[in-house]
């Protein structure tokens, strides 16, 4: 059944960003500003949650997309098409982590199309449509999608016609490196490796002997990195999985204009490829590599550029591969314009069997040492209220000092440059079965503590928390048909602004017993806003009498039901409010503010989720009243609210009130949500419509990655209401609430 057209209430949340660069002539088909060298004009930012979106003029303007682990970072564009004509979207991806971006078109081919390429790996991507017969408008986006949280940066947006060519070269987008199955032949032992250079490396730890202290661990979705003891020490082993990457990377200082060598030795016993190479050496997105599937010394030799002081070294097994690889004694030096040896190679295949074995790169056992702390109270997670004083039965990643324990609290605090993690296998779980997960958390300075369950979960279960007050979280997972296994981590992400504190971790199987509520009762949820009536106010607390309540903001102060806005060298200091109500079209507002202070880099703004946007700029002056007069598109649409300092600006914004009064005709989907109590029965034999005043069909989704409830799976048939509920796996033509497809 084909969904019915009608008015989402899903708001979406939109950053206006002030900034002005220089034009740059481009030449695409109706497409604006695809090189953002007028910063994000003509763009729509829709970036949910804490999902950041900005322009970065790095020799040559980008747009940079910072996801979350909630929230989706994306810009939309709206586009004017010739019906029933082939069309050409490329875009330019720099990428120098392992976060995917994608850009794509919407509506080519009907009002629920869509099409979009992309990856996690730095090049030149297109894709090809062909409008449909009925289609004179299209939808344009570029986006970093949520469950990422390494940013990601996009320019050079093009639309052209899909006969026309190319306005500039464009290379075939990079093809993941294949795999090659296992051979059974015996496998040759990797030849020893020339001996290093004598200066010392600048890497640390390059041996790992002191397990992975001095680098960060971001594998994912699976991928391990692990320290194993070898007959010449300890070495470095990467095990990808089928979703996740294994991956190291290390920052390091290095001098300008200056020749480097990176060298390490691996060893491929199984056909799997492992790399090493450098990141940032020739400008914030440039990235080299070496590697193989076989094993012997690999030598890769690089000069940095005369602006560069620091470098990221990464060490990586992709995914879709599954056997491991070993890396071990990798060094970074000064190479002063040597020329590098020759790559080391084993020999062709001898019918000898040889008589050295290869490393054991076969998978950990998994049997818990004797000298694990016990499981207490039926909890699976061994130390998991730190009671011990040591991170006995955990395993931590990251800087030396980043994870301390003070009175059986975890505190875990990130650097700029490195992750730190701490991660324990929890053993002898039952296939197919549903656990709990519960852990007690908290953090300064609005960092976000995260953690999960992953590498044996039918789906992988990771979230995130921020807040200075203790919280408890949960969740529950099912173990996958053949795993009796899963890892439970703990983290703080690089460059977190403050420390985040971990206590009472558990996992438990079946479901966990209900929380007892606190002698003062559990917080209540605001009320439902009520629909307003025309000359009534529709933001909410809008003269800040009770504080911020209502308001999300950024670098707010409030003081005597007044707030200012404080902005730093780096962040921008705002104060939004979403309006609930969908505006009538072809309406004129006023969004007023009285304000005083202000100057350069002071806004106040109104966008909607369907192209709206109107700005004032604030200029410096006593106490007065500020007024944005704007009018509404042709359709109904919900409004974000704005007050801004822009980030590294002179000045400081006061705001005493903002109002934004109701013209009539406003739209919410429950008008009346606490409706007046009733004596009278409720019956009904579903013989003929469902009465509205009587029923509630309910358009709505209350958080989770979900696409909540929608009225096209609501439906009378026979006598009998139908109620349907669509799965993962669905792939019919009803979409969820706000255009969420599960």
């Amino acid at each position: 059944m084909a969904r019915k057209a009608r008015l989402s209430t899903h708001q979406r949340h939109v950053h206006l960003l002030h900034e002005s660069l220089e034009n740059r002539y481009l030449m695409t088909a109706d497409l604006s500003n695809g090189d953002f060298s007028e910063g994000l004009t003509d763009w729509i930012v829709q970036a949910t949650e804490t999902a950041q979106v900005e322009v970065v003029n790095v020799g040559d303007p980008g747009v940079l997309l910072t996801p979350t682990d909630t929230g989706t970072a994306e810009i939309i564009q709206q586009v004017s098409v010739t019906p029933g004509t082939a069309y050409r979207l490329s875009f330019t991806l720099n990428s120098s982590s392992d976060s995917y971006a994608y850009a794509g078109v919407r509506g080519h081919a009907g009002k629920w199309s869509e099409l979009s390429t992309g990856e996690n790996t730095a090049g030149r991507y297109s894709l090809e449509f062909e409008t449909s017969s009925d289609v004179s408008e299209v939808t344009i986006f570029a986006q970093a999608y949520r469950q990422q949280t390494a940013p990601v940066s996009i320019d050079d947006i093009q639309l052209t016609l899909a006969n026309s060519p190319p306005v500039s070269p464009e290379p075939e987008p990079p093809q993941e490196t294949p795999v090659e199955p296992p051979q059974e032949s015996p496998i040759e032992p990797p030849l020893s490796p020339p001996a290093p250079i004598a200066s010392d490396s600048l890497l640390t730890n390059g041996d790992f002997e002191s397990a992975l202290s001095g680098w960060s661990n971001i594998s994912s979705a699976g991928g391990k990195a692990e320290t194993i003891l070898g007959d010449a020490g300890s070495a470095l082993r990467l095990t990808p999985s089928a979703d996740g990457t294994a991956a190291l990377l290390q920052q390091v200082a290095v001098d300008p204009s200056t020749s480097y060598r990176l060298s390490f030795s691996l060893t491929s016993a199984s056909g799997s490829y492992g790399y090493a190479g450098v990141r940032g050496h020739a400008g914030k997105w440039s990235e080299i590599s070496v590697g193989d599937n076989v094993s012997g010394r690999q030598t890769l030799d690089f000069v940095t550029d005369a602006n560069v002081s620091e470098v990221t070294v990464f060490l990586q097994a992709y995914r879709q591969q599954t056997a491991p690889i070993v890396i071990d004694d990798i060094r970074l030096e000064a190479s002063n314009g040597t020329p590098a040896p020759e790559p080391v190679n084993p020999p062709p295949t001898d019918t000898t069997p040889p008589d050295v074995s290869p490393p054991d790169i076969s998978p950990p056992d998994t049997t818990p040492p004797e000298d694990l702390p016990p499981r207490v109270d039926g909890n699976l997670v061994r130390n998991a209220d730190f009671s011990l004083g040591d991170l006995s039965g955990w395993q931590l990643s990251g800087p030396t000092g980043a994870a301390t324990l003070s009175d059986g609290v975890l505190k875990l605090a990130a650097t700029q440059e490195n992750t730190v993690r701490v991660e324990q296998m929890i053993t002898g779980l039952r296939p197919e079965t549903r656990y709990s997960f519960t852990v007690k958390l908290r953090s300064l300075e609005s960092a976000w503590a995260s953690f999960g369950v992953d590498s044996g979960t039918q789906y992988a279960k990771t979230n995130s928390a921020a807040g200075d007050a203790w919280q408890e979280k949960r969740f529950t997972f099912y173990t996958a048909a053949d795993s009796t296994q899963v890892r439970l981590f703990l983290e703080s992400y690089m460059g977190q602004p403050g420390p985040v504190f971990f206590d009472d971790v558990k996992i438990v199987e079946g479901k966990l017993t209900p929380v007892t509520p606190p002698d003062e009762g559990w917080f209540t949820l605001p009320k439902p806003r009520a629909l307003v009536n025309a000359g009534e106010e529709m933001l909410l607390n809008n003269k800040f009498e009770d504080g911020l309540t209502g308001w999300v903001r950024d670098h707010a102060e409030i003081a005597n039901n007044v707030v200012t806005l404080i902005p730093t060298s780096d962040e921008s200091a705002r104060l939004v409010q979403d309006i609930p109500f969908a505006l009538p079209p072809d309406t004129t507002y006023s969004l007023e503010a009285v304000v005083r202070g202000g100057g350069p880099g002071a806004t106040l703004s109104v966008a909607g989720r369907d192209g709206l946007t109107a700005s004032l700029q604030i200029e410096e002056g006593a106490s007065r009243r500020v007024v944005l007069p704007f009018t509404t598109s042709s359709g109904y649409e919900t409004v974000r609210v704005m007050l801004e300092q822009y980030k590294a600006s002179p000045g400081i914004l006061t705001i005493e009130s903002v109002s934004l009064l109701a013209q009539g005709n406003e739209w919410i989907d429950t008008p009346n949500p606490i409706p007046t109590p009733t004596t009278e029965v409720l019956f009904d034999d579903f013989s003929g419509p469902l009465d509205p005043e009587r029923w509630l069909i309910v358009d709505k989704a209350w958080g989770g990655d979900n696409g909540g409830l929608v009225p096209e799976n609501v439906e009378l048939a026979d006598g009998k209401l139908l109620l349907r509920a669509n799965g993962d796996d669905y792939t019919g033509d009803v979409v969820g609430h706000g255009d969420r497809s599960t």
